[in-house]
């Protein structure tokens, strides 16, 4: 039974106050210089394990992804998370 290994980051810096500052004066500090890029910083929330009775296809890992990404906005939009795409989530046999 192949198990799919999806990882879920958020952005540390509207998780923390503190690395948000931090973060914060390190984008001014970069302007002050020109640099119109802006640093962010994200770190791994959690990392969902689905196991199914054979291996997904595509369409059906882009559902799943397409569901999971949805319910982690809609219930923590604080932290801005981002659910890894399909071509990205490691496949494994547990």
């Amino acid at each position: 039974m192949p198990t799919y290994l999806i990882a879920v980051t958020c952005d540390l810096g509207a998780t923390l106050p503190s690395v948000g500052e931090m973060v914060d004066e390190v984008n001014k500090h970069m302007t002050s210089f020109g640099f119109q890029e802006r640093m962010l910083i994200r770190s791994q929330l959690c990392e969902l394990r689905l196991t199914t009775d054979r291996p997904l296809t595509n369409e059906e890992k882009m559902t799943i992804h397409k569901e999971v990404e949805i319910n982690f906005a809609e219930k923590l939009p604080q932290v801005k998370p981002e659910v890894a795409p399909p071509s990205e989530w490691k496949e494994t046999q547990l």
